[in-house]
């Protein structure tokens, strides 16, 4: 694909989950974005939210009761376990839909999105309306319920004026909807689309989506170029922070709420027997910010942590990530100084949750982003899997043996964090990912005659 020696500027597309609030999408969208800049500099790449979404989310805190800041304050308790009642209330009435939807009763996944797509069409037909000469679909999991019918909808509308589409590095989510699964299945057969790349199995898309095998091409996910697409201000020894180990929650889905809040309770006790510094943090989710504080209230109410920590800095010490406390706090109360001191700000966009996991030494974490950004700033992790993808890439890094389950054992998550500090992260295996996940973006582009 020649971009260069044209009088009219070449416009590329690049759309996913921009602005989702997890902001793992965020990175992969930034990503391919700026690898597509480097490689084709005269040409003009536009960054799109799959949604339309022009701004990165504060994600109704008045509604979720939550302050702005996500702090905590004496006497809020109310308000984070409203937010966790009505999390828990959205993931039964998404197990009854899928219940439903599988056993045959009634299309109740299709139903339930069909008024998302049918809104969001005004953003697909405003998009298609401008010219580009090329459409990138990021990647990340579109491939589910919830973003398959909409990313077929970009696929047809574009066909209508045939603009080349290349789908780069998708992840297969839950897809229980027959409709979501043909029409996902009949898009990606369209003639515009031109490359189909995938970082999960080829067999378990082709069999969801009816779609050859040799139509798909297994790749790696884009987001292992953060290292070089953020460069993060690396962390300073003299500075507080350095040496900490970072603990990415998330609030429990398709595992179990008192087991996880368990298990990190477990892991919590465990750091502090051994004197391990340790902070939480989060991608970016507010339900996941609300179990996390959850989990330091119930850390505070068993002893684990106290209101006191005589490992706090005093304020002549720098904050990285965190503000260093002015004051010692004597109640048992979750108020601001003690949430800093174990809690990292909310990360609102992508860019700040590159430079949150770039201030961790190692981390424990669920969610897979927060795994492959680390990999790719070198930083060393131990998985708590929950779902197919984050074993697929520890398998793919070559260290299957760092996956764990809730189930897992204190003392067991200690010798892995510590053996996988010991180790450190392969860079040349990072290396290797990069450049597959680069080239396989480029041999979609490069067979196209875009004069």
């Amino acid at each position: 694909m020649s971009l260069a020696g044209n009088s009219k500027k070449k416009r590329i597309l690049v759309t996913g989950i921009y602005r989702s609030i997890g902001n793992g999408d965020g990175v992969i969208c930034e990503c391919v974005a700026t690898l597509l800049k480097k490689e084709f500099p005269d040409a003009e790449v536009v960054l799109h939210d799959l949604f339309g979404k022009t701004e990165f989310e504060g994600i109704r805190y008045h509604e979720m009761k939550i302050s702005a800041d996500d702090s905590r304050v004496p006497g809020a308790e109310e308000d984070t376990e409203a937010l966790l009642r009505a999390t828990r209330k959205d993931m039964d009435r998404a197990k009854a839909r899928a219940f439903a939807t599988r056993t045959g009763l009634i299309d109740k996944e299709y139903k339930h999105i069909a008024r998302k797509l049918a809104r969001n069409m005004v953003n697909v037909e405003k998009i298609a309306k401008e010219h580009f000469d090329l459409v990138v679909f990021a990647g990340g999991q579109m491939l589910m319920n919830e973003f398959a019918p909409v990313l077929a909808d970009y696929i047809t509308e574009f066909e209508k004026t045939n603009v080349p589409v290349i789908i780069q590095a998708v992840g297969l989510g839950p897809v229980y909807s027959k409709r979501v699964k043909e029409m996902s299945g009949r898009a990606l057969m369209l003639s515009n689309v031109k490359s189909i790349s995938v970082r999960d199995s080829l067999g378990k898309i082709s069999e969801v989506f009816g779609v050859p095998e040799n139509r798909l091409v297994k790749t790696y996910d884009t987001a292992v170029w953060t290292a070089d697409v953020y460069n993060p201000e690396k962390i300073p020894d003299s500075t507080y922070g350095q040496g900490l180990i970072g603990l990415g929650m998330m609030f429990p889905t398709n595992i179990s709420f008192s087991g996880a809040t368990k298990f990190w309770l477990e892991i919590l006790k465990k750091l502090e027997e051994e004197k391990v510094e340790w902070q939480i943090f989060v991608n970016g989710s507010p339900r996941d910010m609300a179990y996390a504080v959850y989990v330091m209230e119930e850390a505070l109410k068993r002893g684990i942590i106290s209101s006191i920590n005589d490992r706090v800095p005093g304020t002549d010490e720098k904050s990285v990530g965190i503000d260093a406390p002015t004051d010692y706090l004597t109640s048992g109360d979750l108020t601001n100084n003690l949430r800093n001191r174990y809690l990292h700000k909310r990360p609102r966009e992508p860019r700040e949750l590159v430079q949150e996991i770039a201030e961790y030494r190692a981390i424990i974490s669920q969610r897979l982003h927060s795994h492959i950004i680390a990999a790719s700033l070198g930083i060393p992790s131990v998985a708590i899997y929950w779902d197919d993808k984050v074993t697929e890439f520890f398998g793919d890094l070559g260290h299957p043996e760092r996956c764990y389950t809730i189930k897992s054992g204190a003392d067991e998550i200690y010798a892995a964090l510590t053996k996988a500090v010991d180790e450190g992260v392969d860079m040349s295996v990072i290396e290797k990912m990069k450049d597959h996940s680069r080239r396989t973006l480029l041999s979609g582009i490069e067979p196209l005659e875009l004069e």
